[in-house]
C-alpha cells in the first residue's frame, strides 16, 4: 500500500464498525426480543471492534475509544473471560481528551466501574462511580443518571451497605 493508505483503510474500518456497534447498542442495552441477537452480532464482530479500538488507542482518538467502549462492554462483561475488558477501558479513559465531560465519558466510567466490580475491586468501582454520578447529573442525561445510580445502589446492596 502507498504511504497513508493503510491509515485511511484503518480509519474507514473503525468508522464502519463504530456505526455497526452503535446501531446495536440500544437493542443490547435495553433488552427485548433483539437483545440476544444484538449481543451475538457484537460478539461475532469482536475482533473487528477490537481493531477499531486499537486504532483509537494508536491515534489517541479519545472520542472514538469512548464511543466504542459502551457497546463493547456487553462483550467484555458477558462473553469474554472476566477481566479481559478492564485494561481496555482503563487505557481509553486515560487518553488525552478523554477527561472532557461528555456522555461518552460518563458511560465509559460506568463501564469501568462495572468491570472493576466484577473483579472484586470495589474500591476502584467506587472511584469510578464517584466521578460518573456527578458527571451524569451535570450532563442532565436522565438515562445515564438512572444507570449510574441503579448500578451503584445494586453494588452497595450486594456489599451489604
Amino acid at each position: 500500500m502507498a504511504s497513508g493508505e493503510l491509515e485511511a483503510v484503518r480509519a474507514r474500518h473503525a468508522t464502519f464498525f463504530l456505526a455497526f456497534a452503535e446501531a446495536l447498542e440500544r437493542d443490547v442495552s435495553v433488552g427485548g426480543a433483539r437483545r440476544q441477537s444484538a449481543a451475538d452480532e457484537l460478539e461475532g464482530e469482536y475482533r473487528n471492534l477490537e481493531a477499531a479500538l486499537r486504532l483509537a488507542l494508536d491515534t489517541q482518538d479519545a472520542e472514538l475509544g469512548l464511543r466504542l467502549a459502551w457497546p463493547l462492554q456487553f462483550v467484555w462483561k458477558f462473553r469474554l473471560p472476566v477481566g479481559e475488558g478492564r485494561p481496555w477501558i482503563e487505557v481509553v479513559l486515560a487518553l488525552p481528551g478523554a477527561e472532557a465531560p461528555t456522555p461518552a465519558r460518563a458511560v465509559s466510567l460506568l463501564t469501568a466501574a462495572q468491570l472493576a466490580w466484577e473483579r472484586g475491586d470495589y474500591s476502584a468501582a467506587d472511584g469510578y462511580y464517584a466521578e460518573a454520578v456527578p458527571l451524569a447529573r451535570k450532563l442532565g442525561d436522565p438515562w445515564i443518571l438512572v444507570v449510574a445510580l441503579t448500578d451503584q445502589g445494586l453494588q452497595a446492596e450486594q456489599r451489604g451497605g
